[in-house]
């Protein structure tokens, strides 16, 4: 059962991600990013009754909620005459106690023959009906449904909201046929699924042999059209496939007595926690890892606070991997039936390893693996950041465009690409005629000594400027340190490293650098800030973000999922969601798995994940780059002279 209208959903998960949003007064700050410090509706009364003759009785609800204190007595009414589409529906409604009035009880007997005796003593025979209305909050629960068989009769009960009154619970009864084509037998074993029991003890509680209960779940796997086990229980909860009463061993006088007498205990299903949604987490160890876990459990909180999704809460199964780790080990630790989502972070181990049998797992994998297509890892893994060749176009633009404006000097018009695979940013466009860029050198260095090797080069032979096309906060520190104690009259421009904990050395004055994934400076952003401080008592750096936007995206896919049983109508969803996080717009509206970048490949800032370039001035990186998230102009660095 999908719970709520799909945008109602999206909306409690957009605004607990996202909560800032719609603070009033929110301002955005203009506070740049200090590197010294951080990187289906309840049935309703009809809406006329006056041809009817309503019974009515009082009925202590003090008593039916177990208080010892003094009775408080209601009005119980029956009403007969309303017709729902040739079912038989029977409505119980309770208001929940507030501080203006006193509770009281209200019985609405509806069928299409009137009012009979069997009809108004319906509940009567259930009782145990009441526990399921007196444990309901309407104030903070979302419906909940589930089926009462009495003898062949099955029933389908729903509790929830009576309309917008939110301190009215409404229990209704339609009689159904058995959905699926299910035993009662079979709805036994299902109900105890959700509750997580094994089929050991499924079978020890129902008096059966454990081969009858493998046979029965072979059974429902099979009528739901489903492969794996742990999902019964999620179509169970969401479909409302549980038993009201609580299951009873065949042959027994307690059994025969439920089966007669209806109703007398309810299911402990409904009263358990639903099962949550369980993300997977991988990620490196060390200071990005850490702020990576800071930023998904701030994700957590915030929509955990707001009820969770679908009124069920998220957890998380975090894992930290060493880069020469094997990421692989640890979904295998995991019972795959358990996890609904993963995300992963370079730098924990194989990527590849990882992508590859994550993707067989058919739940949705988000990751920001930067360089290869996205999607070779099937249809459910999907790059929550851009690829990483459009560093390159980023590269091109800023250096022209810092030329022609004379803020570094023209030089000789030849670039430098300096990494262990310097190719992978993409292509540098050389200009024609009198364009800045005249030509472009590639120089792979993949250890210290090659980087050692390369500073020395560069300081022999500078040219007009350095793209440090690495990942690695080791070795850019090792280019930073050698440029501290002899610089040349080179730009230097990087990629990502100085957004994050990892790089020991603080970028020289006027460095410039780019992210794929920057955090704009809006009212979001400012107030993720304020919140992850006050949860952490630091700073987040761009990684933090980026994870709060991971849970976010993968939160709001499983609020607009029109099945969320199914990993391919969350994927569906998730693929055309425009999701709104603290680092920016999240869509993918093409077919590359990439969410798309601004302004390199869409030019909505509403749609696009801005890519931002920082220059390092005044000991914080400032924002300098595209234009509609500058708050700051690009300065000449102090290691260069513009004549």
């Amino acid at each position: 059962m999908v719970v709520g209208d799909g945008d109602e959903a999206f909306a409690a998960v957009s605004n607990a991600c996202t909560e800032v949003m719609h603070a009033s007064g929110a301002a955005a700050a203009d506070s740049p990013v200090d590197h010294r410090t951080r990187g289906a509706e309840p049935v309703e009364p009809p809406a006329s009754q006056s041809s009817l003759l309503p019974a009515r009785r009082t009925w202590p609800v003090a008593s039916l909620r177990g208080s010892t204190q003094e009775e408080t007595r209601g009005s119980t009414q029956y009403d007969m005459g309303h017709s729902t589409h040739g079912r038989t529906t029977n409505t119980w409604s309770m208001s929940a106690p507030s501080f203006e009035e006193e509770p009281h009880v209200r019985w609405l007997v509806r069928t299409e023959r009137g009012l009979s005796a069997s009809d108004s003593a319906f509940f009567d025979a259930h009782d145990g009906l009441r526990e399921l209305v007196l444990h309901f909050d309407a104030r903070r629960s979302a419906p909940v449904r589930g089926l009462l068989v009495t003898g062949r009769d099955w029933f389908r009960i729903e509790v929830g909201p009576a309309g917008t009154d939110r301190l009215t619970v409404e229990l209704s009864a339609t009689k159904v046929p058995p959905p699926y084509g299910l035993t009662a037998r079979e709805l036994d074993v299902l109900t105890l699924i959700t509750l997580g029991e094994t089929n050991q003890s499924i079978a020890d509680s129902l008096a059966l042999s454990a081969s009858t209960v493998r046979s029965h779940v072979e059974h429902l796997l099979s009528k739901l059209g489903q492969r794996r086990r742990s999902v019964l229980a999620t179509i169970a909860v969401e479909e409302g496939l549980r038993r009201i009463s609580e299951p009873r061993p065949a042959h027994t006088a307690a059994a025969n007595a439920t089966a007669s007498s209806g109703v007398r205990r309810v299911s402990p299903s409904f009263f358990a926690p639903r099962r949550p949604l369980v993300i997977g987490a991988v990620a490196p160890d060390g200071g990005t890892g850490a702020d990576l876990r800071r930023g998904a459990q701030l994700a957590l909180e915030t929509i955990n606070r707001r009820g969770g999704v679908r009124d069920r809460p998220i957890e998380l199964r975090w894992a930290a991997v060493p880069v020469d780790g094997d990421p692989v080990a640890v979904l295998d630790g995991w019972d795959a039936g358990a996890i609904d989502a993963l995300t992963y972070f370079h730098g924990a181990g194989s990527a590849e390893r990882f992508l590859e049998n994550a993707g067989e797992r058919e739940i949705p994998v988000l990751h920001n693996v930067h360089d290869g297509p996205a999607g070779r890892h099937g249809p459910f893994t999907y790059r929550i950041c851009p690829s990483v060749d459009v560093y390159g176009t980023a590269f091109t633009s800023f250096v022209r465009d810092a030329i022609r404006q004379q803020r570094i000097p023209a030089g000789d018009g030849r670039v430098v690409v300096l990494g262990e695979d310097p190719g992978v940013v993409g292509p540098i466009r050389r200009g024609r005629g009198g364009a800045p860029i005249k030509g472009v050198d590639l120089v792979e260095a993949r250890d210290e000594a090659s980087w050692r090797s390369a500073v020395q080069d560069l300081r022999n032979d500078p040219p007009s400027a350095v793209l440090l096309a690495s990942f690695d906060p080791h070795l850019v520190s090792i280019f930073l340190e050698a440029f501290e104690a002899s610089s040349f009259p080179s730009l230097l421009f990087g990629l990502w490293v100085p957004g994050t904990p990892e790089l020991r050395v603080p970028p020289p004055e006027g460095f410039v650098w780019a992210s794929n994934s920057g955090r704009p400076r809006d009212a979001i952003s400012a107030n993720f800030e304020r919140d992850f401080a006050h949860m952490h008592h630091t700073t987040p750096w761009l990684t933090a973000g980026l994870q709060f936007d991971m849970v976010g995206v993968i939160a709001h896919g499983w609020a607009t999922a029109s099945r969320l049983d199914l990993s391919t109508s969350v994927i569906e969803a998730i693929r055309r969601n425009v999701h709104r996080g603290v680092n920016g717009g999240y869509y993918f509206g093409d077919r590359s798995h990439d969410c798309l970048s601004f302004p390199s490949q869409i030019s909505d800032t509403s749609l696009g994940h801005p890519r931002l370039v920082y220059q390092h001035i005044g000991g914080v990186s400032r924002r300098i780059g595209p234009t509609a998230f500058a708050d700051t102009r690009t300065r000449t660095p102090g290691w260069l002279t513009v004549s």
